[in-house]
Parts: C-alpha cells; sequence; structure tokens
C-alpha cells in the first residue's frame, strides 16, 4: 500500500508502508534467512505538477534482498502537448551489485534515458539502458502501443 502526501498543488511524496514478498514461496532456509534479514524492496517519490498538466518528479527504487545495494533513481519530466498528446522524458542512474560477462560479482554504476510519446489511443517509447537488470549487457527498447 502507497501513502500519497498532497501539499498545497505545489509538492507531492509518496512512500511505501507496507513491503509485500511472498512468505511461502519455496526456497532454501539459507536464501529464506538473507532476504528476511535485509532490507525488502522500497520506493520513494517527490515531485511537482503545474496547472498546465506539465509534471515534474523524482522517483527512488532500492531493492536489497540480496543484499546488491541496488538503486535506481529517475528524474522524469512529462509535457503537455497539442490535443491531449504528451512528451515524457526520464533519465535514469543506477548503482549497485551487478555481474560481468562471466557471471561475476560487479559493482555497477550505469545509467540510461527513455523519451515518450503518447496520445489518447496510442503510444510510443524509445529507451536506452545501460547494464540493464544489472547484468553485462546494454539494452535498447521501441514501444509501441494501443490503449483500448
Amino acid at each position: 500500500m502507497m501513502r500519497m502526501i498532497f501539499l498545497p498543488g505545489l509538492l507531492w511524496f509518496s512512500a511505501p508502508v507496507v513491503a509485500f514478498d511472498d512468505p511461502n514461496r519455496p526456497d532454501d532456509s539459507e536464501a529464506q534467512e538473507a532476504r528476511e534479514s535485509s532490507a525488502g524492496p522500497w520506493k520513494l517519490n517527490a515531485g511537482h505538477r503545474d496547472p498546465d498538466g506539465t509534471t515534474y518528479y523524482a522517483l527512488l527504487v532500492a531493492d536489497d534482498r540480496m543484499s546488491t545495494g541496488q538503486r535506481h533513481l529517475h528524474l522524469v519530466g512529462r509535457w503537455p502537448l497539442a490535443g491531449g498528446a504528451r512528451f515524457t522524458l526520464d533519465l535514469l542512474a543506477k548503482r549497485g551489485l551487478g555481474e560481468d560477462f562471466q557471471g561475476a560479482p560487479q559493482r555497477i554504476r550505469s545509467g540510461g534515458v527513455s523519451v515518450g510519446y503518447d496520445e489518447q489511443r496510442w503510444f510510443t517509447r524509445l529507451a536506452w539502458d545501460q547494464r540493464q537488470n544489472f547484468g553485462p549487457s546494454d539494452a535498447i527498447r521501441l514501444s509501441i502501443g494501443s490503449r483500448f
């Protein structure tokens, strides 16, 4: 469950009040104990929305269930365009323990960027994600979709 706190039209802030993990998932006891002793995933965001619909926010996502110290920081801007469309820019910085090409642990500091265009019935997004999923590979993704 997320709680949002709205401040007089200028800023918002949200943080999780409960983190969920499946305690009944089959696993060995050592891995389960490690998960329970480390912090669960969490998100924190704060932003600003102008009366014209322009939105800026920062989102920090952290997941340390496997003692990797992984963090994502997103800086996002959304701008309304003519006809109800909007343009989105998302800058990403991330750090934490990942893997190299041989699967050995490696400290990762990388980033990415995505741009999106939304209309009422369809959307498109182009993203570049360096060290995708804290692994050794970079990714370029093109997403095109429709809303029903």
